[in-house]
């Protein structure tokens, strides 16, 4: 949906590994081999993975980011799916990554923070998070006798770092030249700073992606 919304092209950080096998290793190298061919980054983001991968997925994150023209790199800081999905079943938030901010600060290039909202009915949220071929027939009958889910994905105010020095910066949201908003943060090394920066764009997502912060809220599918 994501990719349709936006007229550029979106680089998504895509996880590279299958820890729930749910395909076949002559599919999972295709769908690699796919998310290589149209542009993806692969990522290992589990325990004991190797780093190598990581490495050039930031390399490659930056130089889409800087040597073409406004591409955009898409990166969930939530994570593996797997692993948000678990924190979600107890009404939880994940730890983020911090690997948005680091690119950002690398490439001097804002972050836009998107809020993703699907309107899932209550009897089949158990069911969204169960990955079972007998929950993904429900799923189906559900929308074919319904119609689609209702979503709406809203666009938030971009996040850009200015006046950085060693130890302090701002965060200026909006348009850098008349700001929204000006933040002046302070930080002991840039692990922190990337923190602070991931923590301020993901609070912004959270917002934009609750169904009451939304004014008129519609029973139809939206689309921001």
């Amino acid at each position: 949906i994501l990719g349709t919304y936006e007229q550029r092209t979106i680089h998504f950080w895509i996880q590279k590994e299958d820890p729930e096998k749910r395909l076949s290793l002559a599919r999972r190298t295709l769908y690699n081999f796919l998310i290589w061919m149209w542009g993806h980054i692969e990522v290992n983001l589990l325990a004991g993975s190797a780093k190598s991968t990581n490495k050039k997925a930031i390399k490659r994150s930056i130089d889409y980011l800087c040597n073409f023209n406004q591409d955009i790199v898409g990166i969930f800081p939530e994570g593996p799916t797997m692993h948000a999905r678990e924190y979600a079943e107890n009404g939880e938030r994940p730890p983020l990554h911090r690997g948005a901010a680091d690119i950002a600060l690398a490439a001097e290039k804002p972050i836009v923070p998107i809020g993703i909202y699907v309107d899932v009915p209550e009897y089949m949220r158990p069911i969204i998070f169960d990955r079972k071929r007998k929950n993904k027939k429900i799923i189906c009958s559900h929308i074919k006798k319904y119609g689609k889910l209702n979503y709406r994905i809203t666009v938030g105010d971009p996040i850009y770092v200015k006046n950085r020095s060693s130890n302090s910066c701002e965060l200026v949201t909006g348009n850098p030249e008349v700001p929204l908003h000006i933040k002046k943060i302070y930080f002991e090394n840039r692990r922190e700073l990337e923190t602070i920066i991931i923590n301020e764009a993901m609070k912004q997502c959270y917002e934009l992606a609750d169904p009451n912060n939304v004014e008129g809220k519609s029973t139809n599918s939206l689309f921001l």
